[in-house]
């Protein structure tokens, strides 16, 4: 992979299903590069939702394990797509190699409107679609692809929670009393 370039959230009004299109420069007809992955999070100061990518995932491998890109690119998709849970499952390398891609400041009642909608839309579907745009040398090459979300369930409900009460949202008093709701 090259690049991730651009990415957008819309809402399907018939069924309210949430499609995600993103547009993808690739190295070449050969790079196998191809995969990136997808957090939605609430995050404060200040106060929003963001959808932050990693990819570039043989870039990040090479950079954290030392290892040759030739060495990466012989191993087997199994192999590699170990290599890439580990990596993925690693908040500090989340932090390091993550990229902001959509925020949405919950900073007025229409843009909570609009996280709400796309929050409640994974929770009541228990997917989304993601259509990827691959662009490789002159061509583009369109993967269309079902997400679930039924295992995110409980972090989505509380984020949809912080979206209905973000005016003057208290990130550590919403601590206090998730802990004493989760019998901390």
């Amino acid at each position: 992979m090259k690049k991730l370039n651009k990415m957008n959230l819309k809402i399907n009004p018939k069924d309210m299903v949430l499609t995600m299109n993103t547009e993808i420069d690739m190295v070449n007809r050969v790079d196998k590069d191809d995969a990136y992955i997808v957090m939605f999070n609430i995050i404060d100061n200040p106060l929003r939702l963001s959808i932050i990518t990693v990819s570039n995932f043989y870039d990040i491998i090479e950079d954290l394990f030392k290892v040759k890109r030739e060495k990466i690119e012989s191993l087997k998709q199994q192999e590699l797509d170990v290599l890439i849970a580990e990596t993925v499952s690693n908040i500090e390398v989340i932090a390091k190699y993550g990229e902001e891609k959509i925020t949405i400041p919950l900073d007025n009642e229409t843009n909570a409107k609009k996280v709400r909608v796309i929050i409640s839309s994974m929770i009541q579907n228990g997917y989304y679609n993601q259509i990827t745009n691959y662009h490789v040398d002159n061509e583009v090459v369109k993967k269309e692809q079902k997400i679930d979300t039924t295992e995110l369930n409980p972090q989505l409900k509380v984020m949809l929670e912080i979206a209905k009460e973000w005016k003057g949202f208290d990130v550590n008093k919403f601590r206090v009393q998730s802990q004493r709701m989760n019998g901390r």
